[in-house]
């Protein structure tokens, strides 16, 4: 489809008499025939340029969109001039007098005259409403039940796009009421002051003006006639509609330029905003203000739905010592469904040359509506505001949802600590928080775990000896090592842990593999570095104790492969398509010590039975082993608060064998610890939960019994 093409043009300010633009510095030296161009001779020049411009490159526009303020002051003639140049340059680009859409500003009402009059709008009618031109539906010149609603939009033959004028200039330049009881000798107070005709028509201009207020306002008529045009205007078949709102006045200052004046803003803007939002509104464009900005606004439809994003562009305008911005060509790229919006903006042309062009960034203008329990974005570079963030987004915004995290921290940051409010199942010194973690962490990404059979979801296991042969993150580094002068990376680059021939054969409901699905590796460019990202995808997680271990295994192998491809840190990314938030109690993030143990290390647990028996005694690694053993026994019973979805950490292996040790080295029962009894009652119970349906009268039950053993094992080994 061919992009449509406006030209937008706004606070001209023309008059009959001619308006002096004060371009250059004339004062210093008066010489002959050296004079101050005209508005009016400068803006014919540049229509010139930009039809020419046009014709050059074989464009065509679909609309003039004029946004007010032809007149300088009220003096006449503004209108007719701008008119005759538009037709005069833009005949034969397109432009009829039904493709101009123009709207009143606050110069091209008669000042003073009572709002909805004719008289008010006598110069702005006579020639853009007469002409056949699209005007908005004007007070006190329209008839609000009998209209024709074609002259109020602008329309592409297929409905595309549509744009509606709008008028806010009804009660701009008015004279308010005099109150009482200065209303009944306000007339006669200038008289009473002087007896002088000359000084009694000054004070009477003065009290004028004290009366006179420059206001913005949209009356309640206006907005239901175009609220009708714009429910009866036709759609394009199965496809959005552009919708572009024309209008004088500002909806929020363009720039940081301070007006003192009493009705900066629209009297009743609230209501405006909330007509943008739910009248469908994707562009508005205005005057006024003669400050060029683009920026994006959040109406609130004020129905409860969601806020709408649209975008405002104001239009400068030329003034004395500025003529950078004197016009512009919009098009619209991307209909129906990706409209982008391009603009260049057009200054005035010194003689001789052509006129100065700046093509500005393009923007979208359409608005995604997000989706009941549709996907969830959270992004920072802060990790612990992130976290927080984050674990809202799982409890509040998408429980059981799609969640999306971007991390980009500084590349400086290799080594992780918890982010703050994190649960934590003991009070710990940061020290201890953080060698926790790093102990976590390495067990999680540990190359090969004995207890693979009976619990297959160890991360580093799946990525280092795949099917029991495959190392995933030595391809990778091979991967980057190869392109390493390369910026890109083949999208190849990524590392899967399901293995469907292990994981899917032994029946849904016995089915049992990570979490943590897939990562993938992306280089990026940015500030003249190359960076690494890392994408972890996960069928589910847990945000509140899972997340941040998943995101130091995530930067402990980034950290690996940058290492490698010679890159710097990027960021990092979660993606899990059900997110949820269990605070109560720890998770299977935190592996039982006593199970680390006789995974990695079973010496220890030997080591252990023979100091709690008194075999050993004075050994060097007593107060650790203690210190761990009591530890391990305090997280028992952090577990024992609350059942937790994502599966509690019981150990029950770890605690078999440190009871079988016992036995073997104590057969016949003497010289067992008083406490064995109470230890032989949690191996039990451990072990006929995880027999159990681990339902929470199997939890209950289960929690129950620590809470009467841990106690008295706690005390016998203080």
């Amino acid at each position: 489809m061919i992009s449509p093409r406006f030209l937008l043009i706004t606070d001209s300010h023309f008059a009959d008499e001619g308006s002096e633009l004060k371009l250059d510095d004339l004062s210093k030296t008066s010489v002959r025939q050296i004079v101050h161009p005209s508005r009016e001779a400068e803006i014919d020049k540049l229509f010139g340029r930009i039809a020419d411009e046009l014709r050059r490159k074989g464009e065509m526009l679909d609309g003039v969109l004029f946004g007010g303020d032809a007149q300088r002051r009220g003096l006449p003639g503004g209108h007719k001039i701008l008119f005759d140049l538009i037709i005069q340059h833009f005949g034969e680009r397109g432009i009829s007098p039904k493709r101009i859409v123009a709207t009143p500003g606050n110069h091209d009402v008669k000042k003073w005259s009572d709002p909805s009059s004719r008289e008010r709008y006598q110069a702005f009618t006579e020639v853009w409403k007469e002409m056949g031109c699209i005007v908005p539906w004007l007070d006190g010149i329209d008839d609000r039940f009998n209209y024709n609603p074609s002259e109020h939009f602008l329309a592409a033959d297929d409905n595309r796009w549509v744009v509606f004028p709008l008028n806010s200039s009804n009660w701009s330049q008015v004279q308010v009421a005099v109150p009482e009881p200065l209303g009944k000798i306000w007339s006669a107070i200038p008289q009473r002051l002087s007896d002088d005709l000359k000084e009694q028509e000054s004070f009477r201009e003065a009290f004028d003006e004290l009366l006179s207020y420059d206001m913005a306002h949209v009356s309640d008529a206006q907005l239901e006639v175009l609220r009708a045009v714009m429910a009866n205007v036709s759609r394009p078949h199965a496809a959005p509609q552009l919708r572009i709102l024309l209008m004088h006045h500002h909806l929020r200052a363009p720039g940081l330029r301070v007006e003192l004046k009493a009705f900066e803003n629209v009297s009743n803007l609230q209501q405006i905003r909330s007509f943008i939002a739910q009248s469908g509104v994707n562009l508005v464009l205005h005057g006024h203000k003669h400050e060029h900005a683009v920026h994006f606004e959040h109406f609130d439809g004020g129905d409860g739905e969601q806020t709408k994003r649209v975008a405002v562009l104001s239009a400068g305008a030329i003034d004395n010592g500025r003529d950078e911005d004197a016009a512009r060509v919009l098009s619209v790229s991307g209909l129906p469904y990706t409209p982008m919006l391009h603009s260049h903006r057009f200054g005035l042309a010194r003689s001789g040359l052509d006129a100065p062009v700046v093509a500005e960034p393009p923007i979208g203008l359409w608005s995604e509506r997000r989706l009941a329990g549709g996907p969830t974005i959270v992004q920072g570079v802060d990790f612990n505001e992130v976290y927080a963030r984050a674990s809202h987004a799982a409890l509040q915004l998408v429980p059981r949802g799609t969640l999306v995290v971007h991390l980009d921290l500084p590349p400086t940051e290799v080594r992780l600590d918890l982010p703050d409010g994190y649960p934590e199942t003991s009070d710990s010194s940061p020290a201890e928080r953080l060698e926790w973690l790093k102990e976590i962490v390495g067990w999680w990404q540990l190359p090969h775990s004995h207890r693979d059979k009976n619990f297959p979801y160890p991360h580093g296991s799946r990525l280092r000896r795949y099917g029991g042969v495959t190392d995933q993150i030595d391809r990778l580094g091979a991967m980057l090592e190869s392109t390493r002068s390369s910026p890109t990376l083949s999208s190849r680059a990524l590392a899967i842990l399901v293995d469907p021939i292990r994981d899917f054969l032994q029946g849904s409901d016995k089915e049992a593999f990570p979490s943590f699905t897939m990562l993938q590796l992306k280089k990026r460019s940015e500030g003249g570095d190359t960076r690494l990202d890392i994408i972890g995808f996960y069928r589910a997680q847990e945000f509140s104790q899972w997340w941040p271990v998943n995101i130091a295994e995530l930067r402990a192998i980034q950290v690996r492969l940058s290492e490698r491809a010679g890159t710097k840190l990027g960021r990092i990314t979660t993606i899990t398509t059900e997110a949820r938030l269990d605070e109560k109690a720890p998770g299977q993030v935190h592996v039982p010590i006593l199970d680390r143990w006789l995974d990695q290390a079973p010496e220890n647990i030997f080591l252990l039975a023979c100091l709690l028996i008194g075999q050993i005694k004075d050994h060097p690694q007593e107060k650790v082993l203690f210190d761990q053993w009591r530890q391990s026994l305090k997280d028992l019973t952090s577990v024992a608060r609350a059942r937790s979805a994502d599966g509690s950490p019981i150990s029950s292996q770890g605690l078999k064998a440190l009871r079988n040790y016992i036995i073997s080295l104590c057969p016949d029962g003497r010289g067992r610890p008083e406490f064995f009894p109470y230890l032989e009652t949690l191996v039990d119970q451990t072990e006929g939960f995880e027999t159990s349906a681990k339902d929470l009268e199997s939890f209950e039950r289960w929690a129950r019994a620590i809470n009467r053993a841990v106690p008295v094992i706690l005390d016998a080994t203080a």
